[in-house]
């Protein structure tokens, strides 16, 4: 027994040694020894040779890893397995796709020719996959029926959510009419009823129900069209033409999402630019905040031309991130508009230059009294292209600032203010009738005058001396020029008064001269006592004969 045991320890030992003193002798006899291709415990083939640095174990691996590749694949035809000769030997192709190829050292040990040995192993291979394919089908098909069972349920309780999904929108909307969907009024003008903004609402609301109801569909023939066999490739078609326009438009905004991210941060800036710019201004209208030199008066339109070029501005900075910016069709686009724009705004931009010059040139301010080559009112509006008066008869004239520029401007309320408006008008009487007389019946005349001041003193000046008569201008000193025409009235009542209490005429020579033998032209409670309307007198150088 003893020896029994040394004899087995030392075969052993020769053994290892044996391997230790040729490693690749032994290694090569386990690598290169033929390998059978098996799939689903059928042999399909055997390697007997190396190709491509792969030893016959490696290129079987390969070859199975690929044959129970594309059968698992549903769509697997095995009639569309065929053979292509090489240099090398012969392919088993699939498609586009090699399984194997069985090189002239594997026919050489078959005994046979590469192309013979790759035809047997694409028979054997369609033969081992026929029967699955039938079971395939089969199993398929009942998963085809019963996915579309499944799928038109589901269906059809979708379609039943989103038809009692927009019943239940309409009637919250006729429920939230006048009170949490209003009228969208304009002071007094209703723009938009409830009725309108709830049947608006509405549309849209069907309009979505009717998007989702096609999307469904869509997406259901998809599904039934995929389930089965006969239609897979119609129903792959339809997806890859549904998803290749969306695919599309993700990827464009994708790649476009980097100029819009610059277009909101220029339009954050743009607005944070405007909000500003319309605190400081506000504040320098309300007196809040003074800058020496600049005018309370001119915050508003400065603000409205400051955000128009802060506008302007963001313009120039985000238009080159639009998207078609580069185009040829915008260039085109924008070549128009500037064409329309240089042919059109020749008065436009005069009229715009025009009004900020008369803006900041203090000629006058809403609520003033002026008067503009002959038309004479109130301010009652100033833009950028016309500025409206209106008269003393309530007629709104607008004129565009380009011909105001052009006019002269009298500004009665400017004028008005410190010692006053000076009010003029003008008499004319014969020179029979002592000046200093008519001198303080029109001073007099002016004191009785509402809104006529007495500081400064009323004046006359005597204007004209003309063959037959003096002209007389009395000017009087005023803070309402917005009165202008009623104080003129009530002036010429009072002179007028004036003049008849003293029992003088404001007359004209020419008619006084033509008149002898006439009573004044005074009412009658003015006549001096005992007043007679004196006849005509005739003098004779000779007697009358008879």
């Amino acid at each position: 027994m003893h020896r029994l045991g040394y004899l087995i320890v030392l075969g052993f030992c020769l053994l290892i040694f044996s391997s230790v003193l040729d490693p690749g002798k032994a290694q090569s006899q386990d690598i290169d020894s033929p390998t059978a291709v098996t799939v689903k415990g059928q042999r399909l083939f055997i390697y007997y040779s190396s190709l491509d640095g792969l030893n016959p174990q490696e290129r079987a691996r390969r070859t199975v890893d690929k044959i129970e590749a594309i059968t698992t694949d549903r769509d697997f035809e095995p009639g569309l397995l065929r053979i292509e000769d090489t240099p090398t030997g012969t392919r088993l192709m699939y498609g586009n796709d090699v399984l194997a190829t069985v090189t002239i050292d594997d026919a050489k040990a078959h005994k046979s020719s590469t192309r013979i040995l790759a035809r047997g192993f694409a028979n054997k291979l369609r033969s081992a996959f026929s029967e699955k394919k039938e079971e395939l089908t089969a199993a398929m098909a009942a998963y085809a029926i019963t996915a579309s069972i499944v799928a038109t349920i589901v269906l059809l309780i979708a379609a039943v959510l989103i038809f009692q999904a927009g019943s239940i929108c309409d009637k919250k909307l006729q429920d939230w009419k006048g009170s949490k969907i209003k009228s969208i009024k304009i002071q007094k003008a209703t723009l938009m009823s409830a009725d309108m903004m709830a049947n608006m609402i509405s549309s849209v609301v069907h309009l979505i129900q009717i998007a989702l109801m096609i999307a469904t569909l869509y997406t259901y023939l998809l599904f039934v069209l995929e389930a089965f066999p006969s239609t897979r490739a119609l129903g792959k078609e339809l997806r890859t033409a549904s998803l290749i326009p969306l695919q599309q438009a993700f990827d464009a905004f994708l790649e476009y999402l980097p100029n819009l991210f610059a277009i909101l941060v220029i339009a954050l800036m743009t607005y944070g630019a405007i909000g500003l710019a319309r605190f400081f201004f506000d504040a320098m209208d309300a007196g809040t905040i003074k800058v020496s030199g600049f005018e309370q008066e001119w915050a508003k339109p400065t603000y409205k031309l400051t955000r128009l070029l802060i506008i302007l501005f963001f313009l120039v900075m985000a238009l080159p991130y639009a998207p078609g910016w580069e185009s040829e069709s915008f260039k085109q686009v924008g070549l128009l508009f500037g064409l329309l724009f240089s042919l059109g705004s020749t008065s436009v931009v005069g009229h715009i230059m025009a009004g900020t010059v008369l803006t900041y040139s203090k000629a006058f301010k809403v609520g003033d009294r002026i008067d503009i080559g002959g038309c004479t009112g109130d301010i009652i509006e100033k833009s950028m292209f016309v500025t409206r008066i209106k008269t003393p008869k309530n007629e709104v004239i607008s004129i565009p600032n380009g011909e105001i520029l052009n006019s002269h401007i009298i500004n009665y309320s400017k004028m008005a203010t410190g010692d006053g408006l000076i009010l003029h008008t003008q008499i004319t009487i014969g020179y029979d009738v002592p000046r200093k007389t008519v001198s303080e019946l029109m001073v007099k005349a002016a004191h009785d005058t509402e809104h006529i001041l007495d500081k400064p003193e009323p004046f006359v000046l005597h204007k004209e001396l003309t063959d037959f008569s003096i002209t007389y201008e009395l000017n009087a000193f005023t803070h309402e020029a917005a009165l202008m025409p009623r104080i003129y009235s009530e002036l010429h009542e009072k002179i007028l008064d004036q003049f008849n209490e003293a029992g003088l005429e404001i007359l004209s020579p020419h008619f006084f001269s033509l008149r002898d033998g006439n009573t004044l032209q005074i009412p009658s409670e003015n006549y001096p006592e005992k007043y007679q309307a004196p006849g005509f007198n005739l003098s004779l150088d000779k007697p009358v004969s008879k």
